[in-house]
């Protein structure tokens, strides 16, 4: 079994993970796969390529949460077919969030991106624990 660590920061600065890391981790054979989760999240859109690189792999894949999955990272964990929860693990959710700066017709278009951020995360974690998109929010 193939052992991932994404224990830090989600993005593509100096010292944290970011999607390319990850995806030179993935085995190509489809040999099973433990993610090994420490994180208090990070960048949104380079969450969202993680979990997506993850869910794509076509072998099984384990994420186990040690200590925390915050913001982001929580979304990363819904890419595993299984998911474990170590005994002092927590997961945090939350609505995303940016920060910008900009006109009225800026400031428009980035809440309209928020909004669709927030479905599809809601819809991830609903269907991941059979909660409705209600529950979730």
């Amino acid at each position: 079994m193939k052992e991932i660590r994404i224990d830090g920061v989600i993005g593509q600065g100096k010292d944290e993970i970011s999607a390319a890391e990850i995806r030179k981790q993935l085995p190509t054979n489809g040999e099973p796969i433990r993610v090994s989760l420490h994180s208090e999240g990070g960048s949104v859109f380079e969450g969202f390529a993680i979990h997506d690189g993850l869910a794509k792999y076509d072998g099984p894949k384990t994420v186990a949460v040690e200590s925390t999955a915050f913001s982001i990272a929580s979304f990363i964990a819904m890419a595993g077919d299984e998911i474990e929860m170590s005994p002092n693990a927590y997961f945090m959710l939350h609505n995303p969030r940016i920060n910008i700066e900009g006109d009225d017709e800026e400031l428009g278009k980035t809440a309209g991106m928020i909004g669709d951020l927030k479905a599809s995360m809601v819809n991830a974690y609903a269907e991941r624990t059979g909660k409705t998109p209600e529950e979730i929010q």
